[in-house]
């Protein structure tokens, strides 16, 4: 077992974050680009409007981020390892990709928020912006469906152990 798998976040520090703290700017050496030069165009112009909606989503409330980000570094990390590093740096949506990436999981907060944002949103369209009562039906029918997916996502308790290769991978050592 490595030291990381033991590393409880005592100090306050979610060991999750910690890790790609160390990783920071390093991600590059983990994609593994494809071959053929189309594809990579295609999978560049797939993430990059990937990203685009993603980053639309951060403000439009029926529109999601999150797996619009995840899939934007899934098509990176096969297209280009600069544009995956980017992703993955980035100290705004970074930790959260890294997240999943390592752990399958997204930090309490971010669902909390996403949680609040869906509420506040749906709220404010149902009361302000649809008129007819199936409308209104329809969108807080949406928003209740759009929390409970939310709700289900698992989330890194605060101290959790890092178990994932990746995290127990050296920064030197290329991936399997």
């Amino acid at each position: 077992m490595c030291a990381m798998q033991h590393e409880r976040a005592g100090d306050g520090r979610d060991p999750v974050r910690a890790a790609w703290e160390r990783r920071r700017g390093r991600f590059a050496a983990d994609a593994r680009a494809h071959t053929s030069p189309w594809v990579r165009g295609a999978l560049v112009v797939a993430g990059a409007l990937l990203l685009a909606l993603g980053l639309i989503g951060i403000v439009v409330p029926v529109l999601p981020t999150t797996p619009f980000v995840l899939l934007a570094a899934a098509c990176f990390v096969r297209a280009s390892p600069r544009l995956y590093d980017a992703v993955l740096s980035n100290g705004v949506i970074g930790p959260s990709v890294y997240a999943w990436r390592t752990t399958r999981t997204i930090p309490r907060r971010v669902r909390g928020i996403a949680i609040g944002v869906v509420v506040v949103t749906f709220a404010s369209s149902i009361a302000f912006a649809v008129r007819p009562l199936w409308g209104r039906l329809l969108m807080g029918a949406l928003g209740l469906a759009l929390v409970t997916w939310i709700a289900r996502i698992p989330t890194t308790p605060r101290g959790a152990a890092v178990t994932s290769r990746e995290a127990d991978r050296p920064d030197s050592e290329s991936p399997p």
